[in-house]
């Protein structure tokens, strides 16, 4: 009898151990799906309307150097915040991890089924929405294994944002020549044409060939207008245009404003300059009916907010006459 209990023992345990091992063999051997998601990186505002995701976005990412090769493969979001999670778009098949090596994927956005984009920046600038489209941002390498199947991407703005500030240097108000509607803005010698490669996160910048392309009015492009006022509280207009540009050295730019029939030109602020991606360059001007001073400058990190300052000292085009004065000096 005792034989017996030992023999009924033992094969139950014999049982269990073949059934863990079965439970095993199911979580080892099984592929199991890559999980994407993405974040903005910093605490400044990183979209061109808000920080965050808006639940409607697009993405493309890569497979790294693997020998399973995932390219451009379109991903979408319906989640909305400073975090997203991405799922494939109805025609994708997911990516499944067959083992424990570690994967590298990138991602890109917004999502092109060429996987690249041609940008003509200067028709992308007259509101928000529109600079929704050319707000192209990249994350770099991230990792996922089938230990650990959750891939999370950072996203980093590509374009370069450009803040014009034009102060009334004649504090004359409601009149100001600054909001006057017959006062014209430029901003030229920029290069407007670019591909951007959503593989590589990198853009190829070329200036046009055509006569005038480089001559590009910017009055009507997205700005306010606001009030500020002096440290003895005499209050004075100021128009803000927020543009986008394609990153690119600043050989050969200008901000010119024509108003009373006089073209006043600044280069001082610009000379062997960068526009570099992810940074925010706030350019600072005082404009009056007999001259544009250059009153300042700052380059910020777009993601983070650290900033460098530029001082520009000087003006041009005083009179009308094209002027060249003052310096400007990271």
């Amino acid at each position: 009898m005792k034989l017996k209990y030992l023999f009924i023992a033992a094969t139950a345990t014999m049982l269990t151990a073949c059934n863990n091992d079965a439970d095993n063999s199911i979580i080892d051997n099984g592929p199991v799906e890559a999980r994407f998601s993405a974040n903005m990186f910093g605490a400044k505002k990183t979209r061109v309307i808000d920080q965050t995701w808006e639940g409607n976005e697009s993405i493309g990412i890569y497979s790294v150097a693997t020998p399973k090769k995932y390219e451009n493969k379109k991903f979408t979001t319906t989640s909305k915040g400073t975090s997203a999670d991405f799922t494939p778009a109805n025609d994708v098949k997911a990516y499944l991890f067959a083992n424990n090596d570690v994967v590298k994927f990138t991602a890109y956005y917004p999502y092109s089924e060429a996987g690249e984009v041609e940008v003509e920046s200067r028709i992308k600038n007259n509101s928000a929405a529109d600079q929704a489209d050319i707000d192209f941002m990249y994350a770099e390498e991230a990792e996922g294994s089938k230990a650990n199947q959750q891939v999370n991407f950072t996203f980093k703005h590509k374009m370069a944002k450009v803040i014009i500030k034009i102060k009334d240097g004649s504090l004359v108000g409601a009149n100001s020549v600054v909001t006057d509607p017959n006062t014209i803005y430029k901003l030229n010698g920029l290069a407007h044409n670019a591909i951007f490669s959503g593989k590589a996160g990198t853009y190829v910048a070329r200036k046009s060939t055509e006569p005038g392309a480089d001559q590009w009015a910017i009055t009507n492009c997205n700005h306010i207008d606001t009030e500020e006022q002096t440290p003895g509280g005499e209050k004075y207009t100021v128009r803000i245009y927020t543009l986008y540009i394609i990153p690119q050295e600043l050989e050969g730019v200008s901000f010119v404003a024509t108003c009373g029939g006089q073209d006043f030109t600044n280069t001082s602020l610009f000379e062997g300059k960068t526009f570099a991606p992810g940074t925010v360059n706030t350019l600072t001007f005082k404009l009056s009916k007999y001259q544009l001073t250059a009153t300042g400058a700052q380059i910020e990190n777009w993601e983070d907010g650290s900033s460098a300052s530029v001082e520009a000292v000087g003006q041009n085009g005083q009179n009308g006459q094209n002027q060249q004065g003052g310096s400007a000096v990271i």
